[in-house]
């Protein structure tokens, strides 16, 4: 007979049983959602899977950046234009559950500095969720000789761009790791607590083929709205709409630069 939890007391005798014997179920749904990405490959010819490796050099890499959400894109299309032969990337489709597992194997052999990007700011931990995964999955497989820098970035929406991706990578490549800013911040200029990364010069990954155009109007003269913006901000009763216009698959993770 398979206990299961009924109604929502639980005593004092039984609770920690019940709670533990969910554990097969999260262990279990790993499967069903590896499945579910290959269905909607077949369905839709877009291909996903937990862990996803990008790397646009011709050696092996040496960094590895981790990262999950709409930054990947940013970081991917930052790599590819670079050709960087030293930095990879990683990105996340599957947060939870986590697989210590899958993660290091995803790894090359050859890594040995990792830098891991949350867009959440835990106060008072040692660091946010996705860095403790991290170091625990490489503590726990035997890669804990692996050393891994924590970055916060795009908090309250503010855009992550290929400029603050280059920040990173020059971070994780100084010539000893304990030059190596961590934890750090990009995209602003921390004069408090002194964790962001200088940024460099601005760094174009567009093809030449894309436009980019800024409207500024009222919030009632429809210029925010005509042609639909792919992003824009308030100031007030004035908006800002950051247009693109290409003439290819759609390619622009960052506004105007």
């Amino acid at each position: 007979m398979i206990s299961r939890q009924r109604g929502t007391a639980q005593a004092p005798d039984v609770f920690m049983q019940m709670v533990e014997s969910s554990n097969q179920y999260y262990i279990a749904i790993e499967g069903h959602i590896v499945s579910a990405m290959e269905t909607f490959h077949r369905v839709t010819g877009r291909k996903y899977e937990p862990l996803e490796y990008c790397y646009y050099g011709s050696s092996q890499p040496r960094v590895a950046i981790i990262c999950m959400g709409s930054g990947a894109s940013v970081i991917d299309g930052t790599l590819k234009h670079l050709k960087s032969e030293t930095t990879c990337l990683l990105a996340v489709r599957m947060f939870r559950p986590w697989n210590g597992k899958r993660f290091v194997q995803a790894l090359p052999e050859t890594i040995t500095r990792i830098a891991v990007l949350d867009r959440t700011r835990e106060g008072g931990s040692q660091g946010e969720p996705l860095y403790l995964d991290v170091c625990t999955s490489l503590m726990q497989e035997g890669k804990g000789s692996i050393f891994v820098a924590g970055g916060r970035y795009g908090l309250g929406s503010k855009d992550f761009t290929p400029r603050m991706v280059s920040a990173i990578i020059q971070n994780m490549l100084r010539k000893s790791v304990n030059d190596i800013q961590r934890p750090f911040t990009v995209g602003i200029t921390d004069d408090v607590t002194k964790l962001s990364l200088p940024l460099g010069r601005h760094l174009n990954i567009l093809d030449s083929s894309v436009t980019q155009c800024v409207f500024w109007g009222f919030g009632s003269d429809g210029t925010y709205l005509f042609p639909f913006p792919r992003y824009w901000t308030k100031f007030g009763s004035i908006r800002c709409s950051h247009i693109a216009l290409l003439l290819q698959e759609p390619s622009v993770p960052t506004i105007l630069q």
